[in-house]
């Protein structure tokens, strides 16, 4: 729960309504789960009148990722090299004249949309976010207050700076600014669109049920976990019949197909940068066994049935945001995630045992 000089800030003195509203969100977060983990919250800035499309300020990675999100936004693009430290953006401190030129399109871009609220919703970035909340001239700025600072003219209503508490999912931390709109409960699913190409391509890859899609996340060597974690879950699929995905990212291709080769025949691989069809074949599975990566948000966010393994992340962060019967979590120390010991594979089984009999009733 929250705790200390924050409790004060969620009180703010004065309601601001929201409806009829234009609003931008800046959101200087990037990594596709954290992309993904901003839109229970645009959903509930819709939700409580504000003038849709809600406009997004995105890093260009995370624009890419709402490409595939199915709500009215419309998405502002600022390049990573137009973002500076705190403190610095005014200056414009070893920006090119291209780049100061890029920075003042956009600028004016923002300006032009006319917004009434801007809501800084990066806690804890390391970027000038008040240099882009003052460009876009909306009269109501919803923020952050810096290290050392009681009050900040800019801000209609400023939230000390804060640090991420450990037992506080990321979508509510990210929402601490926007208290003042009375945002209520926020939705734990969120719709998804794609294209029927990466739908067919998607699901055209599934053999018989049970259909079990494995994301082991090669990507973030720092918290890798044992192969065998995989391949009991997808043998145990394989041996009752069922068809197993094994998905990932192109440069991943080769530790994909080295795990199908262990889990024998009845799997195969994908590895494509189409998000539209990894959705789909989220979408589309009886079961996602999946380490903590972006993929396992878009699990959780579909109310795909879930096995995750968390190895360096926090669940009461990074799992769902309610506890559901469809979603096992299994914590596995980074100790032990280099190999996967029987204990280990006896809670995969029980786990994978568990939803496979839920699914094939």
């Amino acid at each position: 729960m929250l705790r200390g000089h924050r409790q004060a800030a969620l009180a703010p003195p004065v309601a601001i309504d929201p409806h009829a509203k234009k609003v931008l969100l800046i959101y200087t977060y990037s990594t596709m789960g954290q992309a993904l983990l901003l839109a229970p919250l645009v959903q509930a800035v819709v939700k409580v009148g504000a003038q849709t499309p809600i406009g997004l300020l995105l890093r260009p990675e995370a624009a890419r990722i709402w490409k595939q999100v199915d709500l009215p936004v419309r998405v502002h693009v600022v390049d990573d090299g137009l973002l500076c430290a705190k403190g610095h953006c005014a200056a414009a401190e070893g920006f090119s004249a291209q780049m100061e030129a890029e920075r003042l399109r956009l600028a004016v871009g923002l300006k032009r949309r006319n917004y009434h609220l801007v809501g800084d919703v990066s806690p804890g970035s390391p970027f000038d976010v008040r240099f882009w909340m003052e460009a876009s001239a909306a009269p109501l700025r919803l923020g952050f207050l810096r290290a050392n600072e009681k009050k900040a003219s800019e801000l209609t209503w400023g939230v000390p700076p804060i640090t991420q508490p450990e037992n506080e999912h990321w979508v509510h931390f990210i929402s601490t600014a926007l208290r003042s709109l009375g945002l209520g409960r926020l939705s734990d699913r969120v719709p998804f669109t794609m294209t029927d190409s990466a739908r067919t391509k998607g699901e055209g890859l599934w053999g018989s049920s049970p259909r079990v899609l494995i994301i082991p996340g090669y990507r973030r060597p720092e918290s890798r976990l044992a192969p065998r974690c995989f391949v009991v879950a997808g043998q145990r699929a394989t041996r009752q019949g069922g068809s197993v995905v094994i998905a990932g990212a192109p440069d991943e291709r080769a530790e994909l197909k080295a795990l199908a080769h262990e889990i024998g025949p009845g799997s195969t691989i994908y590895a494509g940068k189409a998000l539209g069809s990894l959705v789909a074949l989220i979408r589309s599975a009886d079961l996602v066994v999946t380490r903590d990566t972006g993929p396992m948000q878009v699990a959780f966010l579909t109310g795909a049935r879930t096995l995750a393994f968390f190895t360096s992340r926090k669940p009461l962060v990074w799992g769902p945001m309610r506890p559901c019967a469809r979603y096992s979590l299994l914590n596995i120390p980074p100790e032990t995630a280099d190999a996967a010991g029987p204990v280990i594979e006896r809670l995969i089984l029980q786990r994978v045992d568990l939803h496979l009999t839920q699914v094939m009733k």
